[in-house]
């Protein structure tokens, strides 16, 4: 994968062309052609259910456990029309954190129901007709929630893969104030990876170095935003603290933490 990103960039900055010129256009898509992209740090891992199946799970017509045996959904959360399924073991990190994910979603897509959704998913064209989502994995959760696996729905459509994905994808969780922390430094190490494969192509064709500065703007954060970013990511302890649930702000932490 590596390797084939750093050939993209190489084709890409040799013939000249501007890396964040993508074209677009909006389509309106069936809800069970669109996957979520796994490693995505907002994924969850999920099963979406039948319309059916989640109408009778609402009239108690199927239980949990039938309804999780049917869709092998064990350590996965049962996502439906008017419900959401948490199918992971119970009491667990994994289980806490899927509940406050389902949480912000039901919200979500209640909203949804009565009112227009202003920021569409964002989404590119895989195999058999299929596209994975780029951004936007609560809100599609959400359309799934409010209108059920076989609605329709509107979604902005990529022509292709964006080379650089997960910088779009850090964009967008960098612009959010509802997301976790956690998902934030996970998307943060993800794009500077790409970052640095940009970099190093620069290099390869004689181009300078990317600065710090620059690093920044491709990201669309402030210096002083991507400083923090970099500081915290540079220790694992950091980071498991926030996975484990700690909800501080970037800049208590590391005022807290590196600078007494």
């Amino acid at each position: 994968m590596a390797e084939n990103l750093e050939q993209l960039l190489l084709a890409t900055l040799n013939n000249k062309e501007f890396l964040h010129s993508e074209s677009f256009e909006y389509k309106s898509l069936f809800l069970s052609s669109v996957t979520p992209d796994i490693s995505n740090a907002r994924f969850m891992p999920c099963i979406f259910i039948e319309d059916e199946h989640a109408k009778q799970f609402i009239s108690r017509a199927i239980s949990k456990r039938k309804l999780c045996d049917l869709y092998n959904g064990e350590n996965y959360v049962l996502v439906g029309k008017s419900c959401i399924i948490n199918c992971l073991k119970y009491g667990s990190s994994e289980w806490k954190k899927a509940n406050t994910t389902i949480e912000s979603i039901v919200e979500l897509g209640e909203n949804i129901a009565v009112s227009e959704m202003i920021q569409v998913p964002t989404v590119y064209p895989i195999d058999d007709g299929k596209y994975q989502i780029l951004t936007g994995h609560r809100r599609f959760f959400a359309l799934v929630f409010a209108y059920g696996f076989g609605h329709v729905a509107q979604f902005k459509v990529y022509a292709r893969k964006p080379i650089l994905s997960k910088v779009k994808q850090f964009q967008e969780n960098a612009s959010r104030e509802d997301l976790p922390q956690y998902g934030k430094l996970q998307a943060f190490l993800a794009a500077m990876m790409e970052v640095d494969y940009l970099d190093q192509a620069r290099l390869k064709i004689g181009e300078k170095r990317i600065t710090v500065r620059e690093k920044a703007k491709y990201l669309g954060i402030s210096f002083g935003a991507f400083d923090n970013y970099n500081v915290l990511t540079r220790y694992p302890e950091v980071i498991r603290a926030y996975e484990n649930g700690l909800s501080f702000s970037f800049v208590k932490v590391k005022k807290n933490r590196f600078e007494n």
